[in-house]
């Protein structure tokens, strides 16, 4: 039976077809042959409506800057069964000085009572201060009063030596224990004793100091002055019972002082603080401290206002 032309050769025309494919690297078998990756379809994301934008936050009020402490303070203590009058010094911003009898300017011998002399320096702080002889008024020790020398017998090294320098820093030096400093760099010294406390222990050796004095060892009135925040900080202690002298120690060393050292007290003890007397003298002194504002100098000096004194426990004095 004849076959078309065209039917034989159909297998040629594949198998060249075939070789054309495999030199081309177009044809695979169907094991090689991968299924097509399934179709991932994403879900339409659910509408979820954006929140409103939060109110505006109200203004921060303005910062207040503290009100500085006022450079006088005045407290008024119970401690051990014995009240005092405590007034707390900034020796930055106040200056300790001398105010000799009849303002003469040079402790003469002379004496005054303390309501005149008190009158005359103006409100200020104003207290009693060292030793004098009731004899002879001679006032104890070296004297420096504003940046001054009033008085400095090499001689006389007893007792206690506070002393402040130009920049307001206090310390106090126990002159036979500790030796002498110079005067002559110190804005204020004040001689006076028995020590009653040194580097915030009780200290007592008052006849090491050079005391013998025994009034000065019974009970009586007292003023005392102590150091505290780094001899930045001068207190002037008015105890109104009639304390021994390591009683009184015991109570300084309580007020968290550093230093401290007894006054001239018994009929002597004086204190005054913006016009107003917390201590009257029975007798009349040679001098009194009188603790002045840095920043006053002149007229100013006379017209203070409430905000230099600060009085806890009483009631606020009238405009001075």
């Amino acid at each position: 039976m004849a076959v078309s032309r065209s039917v034989t050769a159909w297998p040629r025309r594949l198998a060249v077809a075939y070789a054309l494919a495999l030199s081309t690297g177009c044809a695979i078998t169907l094991a090689e042959r991968k299924p097509d990756p399934p179709r991932v379809v994403h879900p339409e994301p659910e509408y979820v409506p954006v929140p409103p934008p939060p109110p505006p936050l109200p203004p921060r009020p303005a910062a207040r800057k503290p009100r500085s402490a006022p450079p006088v303070v005045v407290e008024h203590k119970q401690i051990r069964g014995q009240a005092l009058t405590v007034v707390r010094l900034d020796l930055r911003r106040v200056s300790p000085e001398f105010s000799f009898a009849y303002g003469t300017g040079k402790p003469l011998k002379r004496v005054e009572s303390f309501e005149a002399m008190h009158r005359r320096v103006g409100p200020f702080v104003v207290a009693s201060g060292t030793f004098f002889g009731v004899r002879n008024r001679e006032t104890m020790g070296t004297i420096v009063s504003r940046g001054k020398i009033h008085q400095a017998p090499g001689w006389d090294n007893r007792g206690t030596a506070l002393v402040i320098d130009r920049s307001g820093k206090g310390r106090m030096t126990t002159l036979r224990v500790e030796g002498k400093p110079d005067p002559r760099r110190a804005a204020f010294w004040m001689q006076a004793g028995p020590r009653l406390v040194r580097k915030k222990q009780i200290w007592y050796n008052p006849r090491v100091e050079g005391f013998r004095d025994p009034s000065l060892f019974s009970r009586a009135r007292r003023m005392a002055v102590g150091l505290a925040g780094n001899g930045r900080t001068l207190l002037v202690v008015a105890f109104k019972e009639y304390p021994t002298l390591l009683e009184a120690a015991t109570i300084l060393r309580d007020l968290g002082v550093s230093d401290a050292m007894n006054l001239d007290g018994g009929p002597s003890a004086g204190l005054a603080v913006g016009g107003r007397v917390y201590l009257e003298p029975d007798s009349r002194l040679t001098h009194v401290l009188v603790m002045k504002p840095r920043d006053l100098r002149g007229s100013e000096a006379g017209n203070l206002g409430e905000q230099t004194f600060h009085h806890e426990g009483v009631r606020q004095p009238a405009a001075l």
